[in-house]
């Protein structure tokens, strides 16, 4: 029995090593990538394309006016925005009527598309924007509201986007802690370690708070169709890219780092468990392949990893300095590197692209030296969204079936207490552009010092 162990924990420990040099070497891949695309120029092209950003919108945090505000100074030239949301009586509502007061400039409009009843919240009220597009509207372009844009982001998220057999481009969150607890530092850990994963090639998958698309090819691949009854729009959005280009449309999705967006975050252990749980459940229902693989990952890694220790504990205990214990000691030491190196190249990919990197301190010497804790946390949630499919989301609770169908359950008190116009669109005051040169030139500086 003993000797079975011991084989079955030298295949484990080998896996893990095996697959951490190979997430190191991606990662690394991953990181001449970022390098070379952050050392860019803002693109100095004059977009002509008519860009339609999309923001679906529900409820207000601290934060919320600054991150809806930079969206109305993008230094691009020819963009409107819609914000979705459900009912007019949403508490953002006002904020969104003040911005529009104060930012003539860009034109922009409040849709309400009601309640969702057979398919995700954030879905029904993307697709309430879709219907109402300009017909001029060229791109279609979509953010998370918590999600804090620079002035060049959709500049540089909507540049080549329907060129060049680019089908999509997308950006990605990076969480940055609002306060210094466990819970949040081991969020954003696993957060930021699955967007370093992101770079060069055809495995990239779009993130909802920040992508493009062209019009034509949103059209013409059925992604409208394919949103008509489902929980999540980027993982079914980039299963759609998928299987068309599977079919012999040369499209991909491209990632560009200089649209990662800075999240703020602050979880209990209770809302980063839920967070977790519910995004590795949402991975399972829309992206099996990719979920089974990454529980393999995390399986293997945390058993070599805490069982050499343990192994090793036991061995020594007996009194034996052979080459057994060695050997359990460097396996645990061998995988505890490879994931301090990881770390350090994911913190390096950010240091120039996260404006309040250097801050975060205590983040980055956690992501460093404590992911076998975030490792471990990932585990147990592994294990938990392996069971069922109901999801609570905002306050909604929702059912997925086979095949992603989706079926709302009930909501939340706070929630049916909004009356909701379906379909309408707010009122807003008549919007009058300035020139191009002033959101170009005076724009940004002034977003950038609001957002400071």
């Amino acid at each position: 029995m003993v000797t079975f162990l011991f084989y079955a924990l030298s295949i484990c420990i080998a896996a893990a090593i095996i697959s951490g040099a190979i997430q190191l070497v991606l990662t690394v891949e991953n990181r001449r990538f970022w390098k070379v695309h952050q050392q860019r120029s803002t693109p100095s092209e004059q977009n002509t394309a008519k860009v339609n950003l999309i923001v679906p919108c529900k409820g207000v945090d601290q934060d919320t006016r600054v991150r809806l505000q930079a969206f109305f100074f993008q230094d691009h030239p020819n963009y409107r925005i819609s914000f979705a949301v459900e009912s007019a009586m949403d508490p953002v509502v006002p904020i969104i009527r003040e911005l529009q007061k104060e930012c003539r400039f860009v034109e922009s409009s409040i849709v309400v598309s009601g309640r969702a009843t057979q398919r995700g919240q954030k879905v029904h009220n993307l697709l309430a924007a879709v219907e109402n597009l300009q017909t001029e509207v060229d791109v279609l372009a979509f953010a998370d509201m918590d999600a804090l844009v620079k002035p060049s982001w959709l500049r540089w998220l909507t540049i080549g986007v329907g060129r060049e057999n680019v089908g999509a481009r997308t950006g990605y969150r990076w969480m940055v802690p609002k306060n210094k607890s466990v819970p949040t530092l081991i969020g954003v850990s696993l957060n930021n370690a699955v967007a370093a994963c992101l770079g060069k090639g055809n495995h990239n998958l779009v993130w909802g708070g920040s992508w493009a698309i062209h019009r034509r090819v949103f059209e013409h691949i059925g992604i409208r169709e394919a949103w008509s009854q489902v929980l999540s729009d980027d993982f079914v959005a980039s299963r759609t890219i998928q299987e068309a280009r599977f079919s012999g449309q040369d499209i991909k999705i491209q990632f560009e780092p200089q649209c990662l967006c800075e999240t703020g975050v602050a979880f209990t252990w209770a809302s980063l468990f839920e967070f977790v749980v519910r995004q590795l459940k949402i991975t399972r229902l829309y992206a099996a392949r990719q979920w089974a693989m990454a529980l393999c990952n995390s399986a293997a890694t945390q058993y070599a990893f805490w069982g050499s220790i343990v192994a090793w504990i036991a061995v020594m205990s007996t009194g034996d300095r052979g080459i057994v214990p060695t050997s359990l000691m460097f396996s645990f030491l061998g995988i505890y590197l490879l994931g301090v190196a990881r770390a350090a190249v994911r913190q390096n990919m950010a240091r120039r692209l996260i404006p309040d990197w250097r801050k975060h301190s205590r983040a980055r010497r956690f992501d460093l030296f404590a992911w076998p804790l975030a490792g471990l946390f990932a585990f147990a949630s592994f294990v938990a969204s392996s069971f069922g499919n109901r999801i609570s989301w905002s306050n909604i609770h929702y059912l997925v079936s086979q095949g992603g169908r989706t079926m709302v359950l009930g909501r939340n008190i706070e929630t049916d207490s909004w009356p909701v116009r379906t379909g309408s669109i707010v009122p807003k005051p008549k919007l009058s552009r300035i020139p191009e040169k002033h959101v170009l030139q005076n724009a940004p500086s002034e977003a950038v010092e609001r957002s400071a």
